[in-house]
């Protein structure tokens, strides 16, 4: 099993393939659709689903393409739900896209589990930067897809539409007891531990 990133320069998010055997779990495909499902054809992956951290449009804007295109479910935490079809929540109008996004939504609560083949995902909600954010752990590997909860010496914003700065610290308190050496996959900028985060980033410092 491993992990490929897309990374992109401005506006999206960073996108990751999780990767076991020739299966594929794609989570948050922020970039156009079409780029996304070439790298998927040339690489010859078989897609299961498409996970989604968050409902902000940055980490949406390609999943309605690749769900027409390949049938895949998309799964979002239940209470993000409403802003993926609604730009002013999404944030598209801030930086001009449509992101009236036509996606038929699988919603879960908080803190389940998602198995999709031979990988299983922990979703554990942590929200602040929106009220559905999750970070999915897929334990066996000591991965955690952080969206934007968690980045590397720092955190999300909470004064997005729907964002909360009283949930800031219980959510990053979820996240602390993971191992040290959890390998966090962040929604924007590079990768970074557990480790180095309790050691370096000040919002972890300030509870």
């Amino acid at each position: 099993m491993r992990v490929e990133t897309v990374s992109y320069p401005t506006n999206f998010a960073n996108t990751y393939f999780v990767i076991d055997e020739d299966s594929v779990v794609i989570i948050d495909p922020g970039s156009d659709g079409s780029s996304l499902l070439s790298r998927i054809t040339r690489a010859g992956w078989k897609p299961l689903a498409i996970l989604l951290t968050h409902g902000h449009f940055d980490h949406v804007n390609g999943a309605e393409y690749l769900q027409k295109q390949l049938a895949l479910p998309v799964y979002v935490h239940h209470l993000d739900e409403t802003m993926i079809s609604d730009p002013r929540l999404n944030g598209a109008d801030t930086f001009g896209f449509d992101g009236r996004y036509d996606i038929t939504l699988s919603t879960f609560g908080s803190d389940e589990t998602i198995t999709f083949g031979n990988i299983t995902f922990q979703a554990i909600h942590t929200p602040f930067h929106t009220p559905g954010s999750v970070s999915y752990y897929v334990k066996e590997k000591g991965w955690l897809f952080s969206g934007d909860t968690l980045f590397k010496n720092s955190i999300g914003r909470s004064d997005l539409p729907l964002g909360s700065f009283r949930n800031i610290h219980s959510s990053l308190a979820k996240l602390q007891n993971l191992a040290p050496e959890t390998i966090v996959y962040p929604g924007h900028g590079p990768r970074t531990t557990i480790g180095t985060e309790l050691s370096f980033n000040r919002y972890f410092k300030l509870r």
